[in-house]
């Protein structure tokens, strides 16, 4: 059986069973302080090392192209230092609808 699950807030983890992964999920905000820190308190989601951990976003990333030539940057985007920066295992991002 498959689940859906809206969020539309920052949570602190979400470990998923069925899946064996501790999920963090980092909403749009227009603020980047704000998007930052809430990057950063999802970043304490590992707890355990033999489960992975990813962040879903739905923020822009500085620089980010759209095609193969168009970028669209706005002064609420991440920048590629901020992501790197996770410790976690993956980061998943979209942003442009």
């Amino acid at each position: 059986s498959s689940i859906l699950r809206v969020e539309d807030t920052e949570k602190n983890s979400l470990f998923s069973e069925s899946l064996g992964l501790n999920l963090g999920f980092l909403p749009y905000n227009d603020s980047l302080d704000i998007t930052k820190q809430n990057l950063k308190r999802l970043q304490s989601l590992r707890t355990k090392e033999n489960v992975p951990t990813v962040i879903l976003g739905h923020v822009g990333v500085r620089g980010a192209l759209l095609g193969s030539d168009y970028v669209l940057e706005s002064e609420s985007d991440l920048s590629k230092e901020d992501l790197m920066d996770t410790q976690v295992d993956l980061v998943l991002l979209g942003h442009y609808h």
